[in-house]
């Protein structure tokens, strides 16, 4: 098997995570398969999985670069100084807006491709996601109640 220097290792792994959202917007994870990813990046299937386990795998780190963008968006909303209703407004705005602007995370929640996902990752990442997610969610009310937009 060829050795990569860490800019062609790079150059992959950047071209997975684009080409793969690609295929994942257009197909879906079910419909999306590994021969579809090394097609679309020009490498070959044992390249894949010295990057990658498994799709899931794939979809799950452009999910979690997804979620860093809505992450980075809304802690700058907290920054603002709104009042409690305009936070609170701006928070659901923001959000919603996020998910319409972006057809990866509106494919995310359809069809069930959260829960296939969460059905074809090893546990321990899916319950340090969810252990993640849970922290981030107790962050962001707990800046609510500091604010007084929540009791």
């Amino acid at each position: 098997m060829p050795k990569f220097t860490e800019e062609e290792k790079e150059h992959i792994r950047q071209s997975l995570l684009v080409k793969g959202k690609e295929l994942f917007v257009k197909y879906g994870l079910a419909k999306t398969s590994i021969d579809d990813i090394i097609l679309a990046c020009g490498i070959g299937k044992g390249t894949f999985y010295k990057f990658f386990p498994s799709k899931e795998e794939l979809y799950y780190e452009i999910l979690k670069n997804e979620e860093e963008v809505k992450k980075t968006v809304l802690n700058e909303l907290f920054r603002e100084k709104l009042s409690p209703k305009e936070l609170l407004t701006s928070f659901f705005h923001t959000s919603f807006q996020l998910v319409e602007e972006n057809p990866f995370l509106q494919r995310a929640f359809q069809d069930g491709e959260h829960e296939r996902l969460a059905r074809k990752l090893p546990k321990h990442i899916v319950e340090q996601f969810s252990k993640e997610y849970t922290e981030r969610g107790i962050q962001a009310v707990n800046i609510l109640i500091e604010r007084g937009v929540l009791p």
